[in-house]
């Protein structure tokens, strides 16, 4: 129990001998990822993430991706979260419209993110990533202004969308 040590080195010792692709690697190390950052802090999850990816040679999926971005919602981290993105793009994750307003609606729902933080990881994702948006990105971040900020703040929030231009806005309704 929390032998992360002898986890690491029977990782090496199973990588020895497995004759499959690193992203085989990859779903083992899942598992053992979870429980790691079940009860370690956020710089204690980048360190080992960093360790397996970069010497173990495991290569990011979808998985690792969503406990990362976990680990960051939990710690109020989501500064983090581009630079995170953009790595895990680098190495064939799929990051799209929809990806990102489920990690939108995660961090405004489950872990009560700020409008203000919200807004600053949709600038911040834009500036990084890229266009990645759709209609349902700015219903998320219109509904997170209201619902929580004064009236004059809320405003001001939804003033700064610019809609890219791949992006039809209807209508709005509140909820």
């Amino acid at each position: 129990k929390n032998d992360w040590a002898g986890v690491e080195a029977d990782f090496c010792f199973m990588k020895k001998f497995a004759k499959g692709s690193p992203r085989d690697h990859s779903e083992v190390f899942v598992p053992i990822l979870k429980l790691f950052t079940a009860s370690h802090d956020v710089g204690q999850v980048e360190d080992f993430v960093r360790l397996y990816l970069e010497k173990l040679n495991v290569v990011p999926n979808q998985y690792i991706f969503n406990l990362m971005v976990d680990t960051y919602c939990r710690a109020g981290e989501l500064s983090n979260i581009p630079r995170w993105i953009s790595y895990v793009q680098q190495h064939g994750v799929q990051v799209d419209a929809v990806t990102f307003n489920t990690i939108l609606s995660r961090c405004r729902k489950q872990w009560a993110a700020h409008p203000d933080d919200l807004f600053h990881l949709y600038k911040e994702m834009e500036k990084r990533v890229g266009p990645i948006f759709d209609s349902t990105t700015i219903q998320i971040l219109r509904r997170a202004a209201t619902s929580s900020a004064a009236p004059c703040h809320a405003a001001r929030l939804i003033r700064q969308f610019k809609l890219p231009a791949n992006v039809k806005f209807e209508k709005f309704e509140a909820g």
